[in-house]
């Protein structure tokens, strides 16, 4: 699975174009965004279900795009994705 998610970065380390990806923190990606100057926002995704059916559990995530994120309001997840998607098209 590490293999295919770095197969992933070198994949967008050669891209032309712009990128948003969504994915758990990891040491890979944290190498692969310094030497790039990628632009990453962390956060916190509480998932409500586990799979041995125990309480919620908090991962952190990150959002890494080559291009710069700005990101007005926090507070509502959709909103937020939605505004970087469009500066993504923009």
């Amino acid at each position: 699975m590490q293999y295919d998610f770095n197969t992933l970065l070198q994949t967008l380390e050669r891209l032309k174009g712009k990128f948003l990806l969504s994915s758990l923190r990891n040491a890979a990606l944290s190498d692969f965004t310094m030497r790039n100057g990628w632009h990453t926002l962390d956060f916190v995704v509480v998932y409500s279900m586990s799979k041995n059916g125990g309480t919620r559990c908090n991962k952190g995530e990150a959002l890494t795009a080559n291009y710069p994120i700005h990101v007005k309001s926090t507070q509502n997840s959709l909103r937020v994705l939605s505004h970087l998607v469009a500066e993504m098209d923009g």
